[in-house]
This record gives structure tokens, sequence and C-alpha cells, in this order.
């Protein structure tokens, strides 16, 4: 990472290198600053397994939908099917 900067500088001018070496040292600061915040890492959790896995964004709502009409069951933490039948459908 910190040859970037000089290398910036070198090919572009020193604006360029400037800018460039703020844009970094802002990515490195802001970003553990923000993944430090739980709402904000939960939602990038649930961003990067909706778009990798195919689940709903709002994945928490859906499995409380989906107790409330008796297709799951809450038994601590974790959700149940009620009906294996159907479990073993959405297996297939």
């Amino acid at each position: 990472m910190l040859w970037f900067i000089p290398v910036t500088a070198h090919t572009f001018g020193w604006g360029y290198g400037a800018v460039a070496g703020l844009a970094a040292g802002s990515w490195i600061i802001f970003v553990p600053c923000l993944l430090r915040n739980l709402a904000i890492a939960t939602a990038l959790a649930a961003v990067q397994l909706s778009a990798k896995e195919g689940t709903p964004v709002r994945l928490m709502a859906f499995l409380e939908d989906a107790r409330r009409r008796n297709l799951l069951r809450a038994v601590g933490p974790v959700y149940e099917f009620r009906h294996a039948r159907l479990q073993e459908r959405l297996a297939r």
C-alpha cells in the first residue's frame, strides 16, 4: 500500500499523488471505524448474504413473518420448520 502513493505521484504528478494518499488514508481510517458499528456490520453482512446466497436482505423480518404464519417455530435462537415435508421439499 505504501508504494501506491509514490508511484502515483511519479506517474501523474504530485497533485494526483496527494489526492491518492488522502483517499487511501481515508479508506484505511474510516472503514475499520464503520465496521466497529454493529448496525453497519450487520447490514453489510445481510447485503453480502443476499448477493452471495440469495437470501432476503431483511432476513430476520422474513424469518419472523414465517414464524407468525406457522411455517417455522422458534426454539431459543434457532428457527425450525414445523412441517417435515416442507423442509424436505425446500432442501431439494
